[in-house]
């Protein structure tokens, strides 16, 4: 189970509630045990359970109020399952249009990163009352990590960072400064209630 396991199978057709099921035996085990955290943290890759459409597709529309009702959408969306802790959004740059993981990402462009991280956050963080304000932390909030931290869009030849063959990171013209741009002028400086991300995955190279 874990992560990359049951709960990321959400998304997969006729498995929802298979994940859920899951999810919550786990919870009555760890609420009979007393060994565990109460409730235990379940935490899960971006999978999008209904179909919406994701970060790449959502850069495309420019249209930040809706990134931020995606984002509440996809917290009850969690939620339902027993999802509490979401490993993203992924708000790396995308230097590289071979990059093998640039179709997870907002685009190229920092300042379009920043305020999609800081929609899509306030939105998977924040709950709301019946009126649509944000009260902050609540039972319909998912913790967000941003990843990754920073510069995994630089990855040399637009390799993965997660293997060796990826493993060095490289910043032609000394942009390094622009991948710091969506976590410390973005989801580090949310509009909503939260106020921050509540943490960070690290990226896995060599700077």
């Amino acid at each position: 189970g874990g992560r990359a396991g049951t709960s990321r199978s959400v998304a997969q057709k006729g498995n929802t509630k298979k994940a859920a099921t899951w999810v919550n035996l786990l919870q009555a085990k760890s609420e009979a045990t007393g060994k565990y955290g109460i409730p235990s943290v379940v935490s899960v890759d971006p999978v999008h359970i209904s179909g919406i459409v994701t970060q790449t597709s959502l850069a495309s529309t420019f249209d930040m109020d809706m990134v931020k009702e995606i984002g509440k959408e996809n917290a009850k969306e969690y939620r339902a399952v027993g999802v509490t802790m979401l490993l993203g959004p992924q708000i790396d740059l995308t230097t590289n249009p071979t990059w093998f993981r640039a179709s997870g990402t907002y685009g190229e462009d920092p300042a379009l990163n920043r305020d999609l991280a800081v929609a899509y956050v306030d939105g998977l963080q924040s709950t709301f009352d019946e009126n649509g304000e944000d009260i902050g932390w609540g039972d319909e909030s998912v913790v967000a990590i941003l990843k990754h931290f920073a510069g995994t869009g630089a990855s040399e030849g637009g390799r993965d960072d997660h293997s060796a063959s990826g493993k060095y990171m490289v910043f032609p013209g000394d942009d390094y400064e622009a991948h710091l741009i969506p976590f410390f002028d973005g989801a580090f400086k949310l509009e909503g209630k939260t106020e921050s991300a509540s943490g960070l995955m690290p990226n896995y190279g060599v700077h």
